[in-house]
């Protein structure tokens, strides 16, 4: 049960992380900061590929899924 709380956590905090990154990333590209924006963009990317990976192995797991949806709405 612990292991079921722990990875929807951790994929909540990554969805956070990730969204943060792609907010920060948006105004980098409005202040024509290209080479920031690309570096956040490779962070974001990164980030979420992590958390994809970890869903789509737990994929029977329901906890996962609701962390990625919260993590993205928080």
């Amino acid at each position: 049960m612990i292991e079921t709380l722990g990875g929807a956590l951790l994929i909540a905090c990554m969805r956070i992380c990730d969204v943060t990154i792609g907010t920060f990333r948006t105004i980098m590209v409005v202040q024509s900061r290209k080479y920031q924006a690309a570096i956040a963009g490779f962070f974001e990317v990164l980030i979420w590929i992590f958390a994809m990976r970890y869903i789509v192995q737990h994929m029977d797991n329901l906890y996962n899924l609701l962390g990625y949806a919260i993590g993205f709405s928080l």
